[in-house]
């Protein structure tokens, strides 16, 4: 009797083990694919579909983190380049041509700022 418990304890064992790694396989699978989709698990309440609600919980709060920084990179990049093309604007408007190399210089260094900054927004959305 005590032998059959046993083995019967490892079988279990092992179906258990055996659905955690395709459940981890499933969740890799989501993360690869889009924030979100669920894994849904369906069935009796038990460890298994406990453990497929708490990927799903983690998967929504991991979503709506990278859209919470998907937000604030937008805007980031509007209060950066706003003040960029006002001056930007300013320098072509406001000093004559014949100021000549100041004018350049000033322009150069207004692009240069501007590619920095659309670098340092755009790198992230590569990112993720």
């Amino acid at each position: 009797m005590t032998t059959v418990r046993v083995r019967l304890t490892l079988i279990y064992s092992a179906l258990f083990l055996l659905t955690s790694v395709v459940l981890l396989v499933i969740v890799n699978t989501l993360l690869r694919m889009a924030l979100h989709a669920r894994i849904a698990l369906g069935g009796p309440r038990d460890e298994l579909k406990e453990l497929a609600d708490t990927f799903d919980a983690m998967l929504d709060r991991l979503e709506r983190s990278v859209e919470g920084q998907r937000r604030f990179i937008a805007n980031a990049s509007h209060e950066l380049r706003t003040p960029l093309a006002v001056q930007r604007t300013a320098i072509e408007i406001g000093l004559p041509e014949d100021v000549g190399e100041i004018r350049d210089t000033l322009l150069l260094h207004n692009h240069r700022i501007g590619g920095g900054i659309e670098v340092a927004v755009t790198f992230p959305a590569g990112v993720s």
